[in-house]
């Protein structure tokens, strides 16, 4: 007799019917439509095996795509505002050659000391969805730091007093968990709230996904009358966000789409119209139904990073609320850090606060602070060495490692 593993087990069941698919090591579902698998997931699993075809990734661009004019959002648009510009003096590479025309990343931006040096694109005629710098690109949750990039400027200009502002003052969320915490607890993901959301199957015990639903409506149902856990470790979750964006939004009230225009527009110097996606297509005064899902063409996102940048350079009231931010920071792993294995901006990154992640796996004596979203979008800013990285992508399956992690500490592609 011997025991057959419970993966096992499922994978056996699966090769009985299909092909057998795995991400991160478990069998996932899927349909085949020609040569497109079409994933039980609304989005295309991570780390595939076997990797996605060509035929897959773009059935999923043109799904993201899709969605992005078909979601209920919020619109910033530079109209005739002339966009921050940038010194470009680009070197070829066959690295980047190979990664664009083989894989699922999309776009790919490297910023050292004021000048691009490696930029490049998916090339014309690989997907139905045209790539280049006008393609909106979406954020996943490399958009949670952008929300508190908002928050620091929303503290700034003195709609909030601080970081440590409780969120009692906000009726929406007076007889929850959030409205017992401060801003800050939120912020840095120590919110208490393991028992209410997961960040794999939504908000407890219905499982309603929290990019789905309004806050309102947790409010009103799952969060009533709960208290946050006395554990207050490091819990990674996108409902903590929503709360936080939300509560910005409430606090700037009437003034939030020009709070908007003047942070991303006026500050960041965006080229072209960002979009922040919301559930509700009518706002309400206590919950205007932003969620972190962010779309930004491809050089506003290194505008963004460039923004970061500066601020931290300098010794104004946002640059001391990232240096603050940074001095926070705490451990969000518990197991071993890649060597040569799966990297990412979750996993190389050993700390995390105020939505952003720090302590790179080998350069921990550096300050390098990443935006890091599903799929492997990432924005990741060498604040010592001024150098970017942008990444936009489908799917995961490029060398993350290589693209990010390595330019970032020696400044140049193999």
């Amino acid at each position: 007799m011997f025991r057959v593993s419970t993966l096992l087990m499922a994978m056996l069941m699966l090769t009985a019917c299909q092909t057998v698919h795995l991400s991160k090591g478990r069998p996932v579902n899927f349909e085949k439509d020609g040569d497109i698998y079409v994933y039980e997931s609304w989005e295309l699993p991570e780390y595939l095996s076997p990797e996605p075809n060509d035929a897959t990734l773009n059935y999923y661009i043109s799904k993201l795509n899709n969605s992005y004019w078909r979601d209920a959002r919020f619109t910033v648009d530079p109209q005739d505002k002339t966009a921050i510009g940038f010194v470009s003096e680009p070197m070829p590479s066959k690295f980047i050659e190979e990664q664009l025309n083989n894989t699922g990343l999309l776009s790919y931006i490297y910023y050292d000391k004021g000048i691009v040096k490696y930029d490049g694109v998916s090339p014309t005629g690989r997907f139905d969805v045209e790539i280049n710098n006008k393609t909106p690109f979406r954020s996943a949750s490399a958009g949670k730091s952008l929300v508190s990039y908002l928050a620091a400027h929303a503290i700034c200009k003195g709609y909030i007093d601080d970081v440590s502002s409780p969120l009692s003052d906000w009726p929406l969320m007076a007889d929850t968990l959030y409205g017992k915490l401060r801003l800050v607890d939120v912020l840095d993901m120590r919110a208490g709230d393991q028992k209410f959301v997961s960040e794999s199957t939504g908000v407890q015990p219905t499982k309603r996904w929290y990019n789905s639903f309004s806050l309102t409506s947790f409010a009103q149902n799952e969060l009533k009358d709960t208290a946050p856990s006395e554990n207050r470790t490091h819990y990674y979750n996108g409902l903590a966000t929503n709360v936080a964006l939300n509560y910005v939004a409430y606090k700037t009230g009437d003034e939030w789409s020009a709070f908007l225009n003047e942070v991303l527009v006026e500050k960041v110097g965006i080229d072209d119209t960002l979009t922040i996606r919301r559930i509700n297509t009518t706002r309400t005064k206590q919950d205007s139904g932003a969620t972190y899902g962010f779309y930004a063409r491809r050089f506003d996102y290194l505008r963004l990073g460039k923004a970061i940048l500066d601020d931290w350079k300098t010794n104004s009231c946002v640059g001391q609320y990232l240096k603050d931010t940074m001095k926070r920071r705490v451990s969000k792993h518990s197991g071993p850090y890649p060597s040569d294995g799966i990297h990412s901006g979750h996993r190389s990154s050993k700390t995390y606060a105020g939505q952003f992640h720090f302590d790179y796996v080998g350069m921990e004596d550096r300050n390098i602070i990443g935006l890091y979203g599903y799929g492997g979008q990432t924005v990741l800013i060498d604040l010592d060495e001024e150098r970017i990285v942008v990444i936009n992508a489908v799917h995961s399956n490029f060398d993350w490692k290589k693209l990010a992690l390595d330019v970032i500490e020696n400044g140049r592609l193999p």
